[in-house]
């Protein structure tokens, strides 16, 4: 079973991941279904890191979500971040490149949330589909903008 946000299951990422892959189709199987596809491949110590951002970022990209839940998430996203540290590139300078600037990233995204809302509303997938909508509504792109204004204050009742 895949929920509905999910337009289909994520195709194969060996044939599909470097052409064709949707954003939908990344998040769901590296957050929805990566933690029981990797637990047998990974080590024990590296996935339970990687649950640690998984949960994270469940959290953070719920459609509505309290502090308690973003100072969880932010708590996970820490951990994670001081693990992988230690882990991957065990704070050696010569092993720096195995950290990406993301890293640094995922330690600002549960306080940002407090000043822009549930990640589900500032992130690409909402504004994608927003814009996939209008391009619909459009229809004639000899006078799209008539055909939006039109749309718009249908769009307010």
């Amino acid at each position: 079973y895949f929920p509905s946000f999910f337009h289909r299951p994520p195709q194969n990422p060996v044939e599909k991941i470097s052409s064709g892959y949707k954003a939908t189709e990344y998040y769901l199987y590296i957050f929805g279904l990566g933690p029981g596809f990797f637990r047998p491949i990974l080590p024990k110590k590296y996935w339970k890191n990687f649950c640690k951002l998984v949960r994270g970022a469940q959290i953070l990209m719920q459609r509505s979500i309290t502090g308690k839940q973003v100072r969880e998430a932010h708590a996970f996203l820490i951990r994670f971040v001081e693990e992988y540290k230690n882990l991957c590139y065990q704070r050696r300078p010569e092993r720096l490149h195995f950290c990406l600037p993301l890293l640094h990233t995922f330690l600002h995204a549960a306080p940002e949330i407090m000043c822009v809302g549930p990640g589900t509303y500032s992130s690409q997938f909402t504004m994608k589909h927003t814009i996939g909508d209008f391009g619909r509504d459009i229809q004639q792109p000899s006078n799209p903008f008539s055909n939006l204004c039109q749309i718009a204050p249908a769009g307010t009742n």
